[in-house]
């Protein structure tokens, strides 16, 4: 909802184009919309009620050039209309439209979008933003996004306009999804689906290349369309000749996450989990939800990478689900009135002082840094406001994960409750654990070293090495082993391989399984050590004696005169039962955008690219996860505090089930308040 897709030829203004006659829409409440005299304004101001601007699209075929008019009625007694959801595109590129019989410029994607949803024998009635509201307007673009969803639910239908289909495909994409849907139906639920074998032949359907092209459109990385499909009566997709129901293609992607995992590898279909997590916008959401109890900070924070023109969007797009309106207490019922007058920071904090109120401190742990925005004087607390997006994962804020390092303790004996100053700075309570001593970050080589990847390093051990950030920090902990410096004595392999994938495996907790584990992480590090150091190398022959007994259940030392596995290069050690892609996934999922880092005390963690040594390691009542925090200014007398900076919440093994808590209980460590700027 900004910018301008509607652009006047040079001279012509939008704001006089003059109404060029009454509109010719059959209908039997004429009465409900108001034609403009000739003599009007295009944009009069629309900034009470629920009145809106409809658009007839006058008939056309083919390559008919597309001529509109723009008509005025109130929504709860309007035509019956069609809303278009669409990319809006690059809006330095256009082709003249007529508008109310006068010539203007629209952005290719929009005159697209027109052509594909016109009529050829009769006008056809719509809304789409770019035309509808006045977008130079910031005072009408605040009043129609507050009942944006309004509109979107009275719409007979909510067009998709995914553009052209540029291979010629689209017909196998409507007929596999035709195919999965009958297959779902068979079952109560995808839930109830079995999980398809390797060998399935369904995973060499060609059709699913198709499915790959469709998935990759940049209409599914748009911030609004979550809103205007979940919240649609009948979203169908128009994708180049075909049309179909779009749920049905979100219930094909939810059947490929649950039971079709290798069609990624295999055909490159991954399809993004928040249309499917965010399927239904109805009030009875949660009926058919995958996470019923999931809140407004779990929608805010699996649709922040979703992009929008106007950063205010992040926030203004999802105020059409129920939970932004059962959480709010503003005027308009919403839990923040939309106001593009307002800098998109000041959003951004106010809405982070009513989820605070709401949520607790669970709202810090999206937050994440560089360090040129942890420099700018704004809170570093207030979540999802930067553009840029280091993770794939958040840690702390993620419903499904099990960690608990406030060991359940929400509220601390001083019972002082987290609160915000007049200076944005924020008072939490919680407890100093230890300091970060040494960081490694994790690099793009690392997130690329796949099985396949190592598999081909070992067989031509290329003369140059990726940078990989991990190698370091191999080398480094068996430094520590050997000067007896880490934490976990002999469990130290068991800690390493659980904390560079934060104890997480297909979003389930790794220890619940802990055989399946080190069977995965064996198979997989088997790969790693041969492709990084080399199948013959001192480092392999060194290690993989430990690995293959660890392996097994042993400790993190082989025992002497144990004789040694050997590996050939290339070997996927098969015999071990462990997935060396899984673990991979699982490990990329983990370590983009973050380091691992070791402390004073010889934890080992998971956490902030940009941490270093010095940065306190802590834990707050009432959050999941540890927190690394950063000294900003010390206290410099009487009645003047410790101030500290937010980095970002980690993982640190043996810390994420209440073990910072037991000490707490202990004495060993005092209830502190940080002041976080």
């Amino acid at each position: 909802m900004s910018g301008s897709q509607l652009q006047a030829e040079p001279g012509l203004s939008l704001s006089n184009i003059p109404e060029q006659g009454d509109i010719t829409q059959p209908g039997p409440n004429k009465k409900a919309f108001l034609p403009f005299g000739t003599e009007q304004p295009l944009y009069l101001p629309l900034l009470e009620g629920r009145v809106i601007r409809l658009i007839e699209l006058l008939p056309g075929v083919q390559n008919d050039p597309v001529s509109i008019r723009i008509f005025i009625t109130e929504l709860h007694h309007a035509p019956e209309y069609d809303a278009i959801s669409y990319v809006w595109g690059d809006p330095s590129k256009t082709v003249p439209i007529t508008c109310n019989g006068r010539q203007m410029n629209a952005t290719l994607n929009l005159n697209d979008a027109f052509k594909s949803v016109r009529l050829a024998d009769r006008p056809k009635i719509v809304w789409a933003d770019a035309v509808c509201v006045n977008q130079q307007n910031v005072f009408e673009r605040s009043h129609h996004v507050a009942f944006m969803g309004e509109i979107y639910r009275h719409a007979e239908k909510v067009l998709v306009c995914m553009g052209k289909d540029a291979d010629g495909d689209a017909e196998d994409v409507v007929s596999l999804v035709h195919d999965i849907s009958e297959m779902i139906s068979k079952y109560k639920s995808i839930s109830d689906m079995p999980v398809l074998r390797a060998n399935d032949p369904l995973y060499g359907d060609p059709r699913w290349k198709a499915v790959a092209t469709l998935h990759r459109l940049p209409w599914f990385t748009r911030a609004w369309v979550l809103q205007e499909v979940g919240i649609a009566k009948d979203p169908r997709v128009l994708y180049g000749p075909v049309e179909f129901p779009y749920r049905d293609l979100i219930r094909l992607a939810m059947w490929t996450m649950r039971c079709a995992p290798s069609l990624d590898p295999i055909a490159g279909v991954s399809f993004y989990s928040v249309h499917a997590d965010w399927m239904d916008w109805s009030d009875n959401w949660r009926d058919t939800a995958t996470y019923p109890g999931e809140n407004l900070v779990d929608l805010l924070n699996h649709a922040r990478w979703l992009s929008c023109s106007d950063p205010r969007d992040h926030i203004y797009s999802l105020l059409g689900h129920p939970l932004a309106r059962s959480e709010g207490g503003s005027g308009s019922g919403l839990i923040i009135d939309p106001d593009y007058t307002k800098d998109h920071m000041d959003v951004w904090f106010d809405l982070a002082v009513l989820l605070l109120a709401k949520h607790g401190i669970r709202i810090l742990s999206p937050v994440e840094h560089n360090d040129d925005n942890l420099a700018v004087d704004y809170p570093s607390w207030v979540p999802w406001c930067w553009p840029e997006e280091y993770t794939m994962c958040t840690l702390g804020a993620y419903y499904g994960f099990y960690y608990a390092a406030d060991g359940g303790i929400s509220v601390p004996p001083s019972a002082k409750q987290p609160a915000v100053d007049g200076n944005r700075q924020l008072h939490v309570q919680g407890i100093t654990l230890d300091s970060v001593k040494d960081v490694f970050v994790f690099t793009l080589d690392d997130l690329a070293a796949s099985p396949d990847k190592l598999r081909s390093m070992a067989s031509t051990q290329p003369s140059a090495q990726p940078n990989y950030a991990l190698r370091s920090v191999w080398q480094h902990v068996q430094e520590l082993v050997a000067r007896s410096e880490t934490f976990y004595g002999t469990d130290w392999l068991i800690a390493f391989s659980l904390t560079i994938i934060a104890g997480i495996t297909a979003y389930e907790c790794a220890e619940d399984d802990i055989a399946q584990h080190r069977r995965d992480f064996a198979a997989y590090f088997h790969l790693w050590l041969q492709g990084v150091f080399g199948p013959n190398s001192p480092e392999f022959e060194t290690t993989h004696s430990t690995l293959m007994h660890w392996k097994k259940g042993g400790g993190g030392d082989a025992h002497e005169g144990e004789s040694k596995e050997t590996g050939k290069p290339g070997e996927r050690d098969d015999d071990s039962g462990g997935d060396p892609e899984k673990f991979y996934v699982d490990m990329k999922l983990m370590i983009e955008g973050r380091s691992f880092f070791f402390t004073e005390k010889g934890y080992f963690g998971v956490g902030s690219c940009i941490a270093k040594p010095g940065d306190r390691v802590c834990v707050l009542f009432g959050a999941k996860c540890p927190f690394l925090l950063r000294e900003w200014s010390a206290g410099t007398g009487v009645g003047t505090e410790r101030r500290y900076k937010l980095l970002q919440d980690a993982y640190i093994h043996k810390l994420m089930r209440g073990e910072a808590m037991e000490r707490f209980k202990m004495g060993e460590v005092a209830e502190e308040t940080f002041v976080i700027c």
